[in-house]
């Protein structure tokens, strides 16, 4: 009697990007993945399929196929994203220092009538939260990936909040 079996294997090869999923509203470092199909007997593995490669959230899984093409670039540009346990700290920390002063950064922002000086303060906010957390101990450069990812994502609802104050719409 011959025991086949078949299967997909899935191996992370880097970390990708700090992102939002699209599916479970999570933000967290996107891993870059290796998968393809196989063939065995015996419990080993005697082929293999085409490889294809993913990024994926790490938390839902949901992901999309990255080009063959492309991938050694990408892994080029990834070499130096903090992985998730290094970036969740950093992103707590900003929550928790954001949360401080927000209250007062957002009645300054509402008081700006020029969108100019109002993304410029959003900025030094940033800037100043990102000193901060980075004087807990943080890592400067991991500091800096999040806070960009940080204001681009999170501080654009306060922008949209300040723009209906000043009567312009989102």
């Amino acid at each position: 009697m011959l025991l086949v079996n078949w299967g997909r294997d899935v191996k992370k090869i880097a970390n990708g990007a700090l992102m939002k999923c699209e599916h479970c509203s999570n933000v967290t470092v996107y891993e870059i993945c290796e998968t393809y199909a196989y063939l065995g007997a015996y419990f080993i593995k005697l082929g293999r399929g085409k490889k294809k490669y993913i990024m994926a959230c790490p938390v839902c899984h949901h992901g999309y196929e990255l080009e063959p093409t492309k991938i050694d670039q990408l892994l080029r540009d990834t070499i130096n994203v903090p992985s998730f346990e290094e970036v969740q700290p950093i992103w707590a920390a900003m929550e928790v220092e954001a949360n401080r002063d927000s209250k007062t950064v957002l009645e300054s922002m509402l008081r700006e009538n020029d969108e100019e000086k109002l993304l410029k303060t959003l900025a030094d906010w940033r800037e100043d939260i990102a000193a901060r957390v980075t004087s807990q101990g943080h890592p400067p450069e991991c500091v800096k990936y999040v806070a960009e990812f940080w204001a681009n994502d999170l501080l654009q609802g306060m922008v949209d909040v300040v723009r209906k104050q000043l009567g312009k719409g989102a």
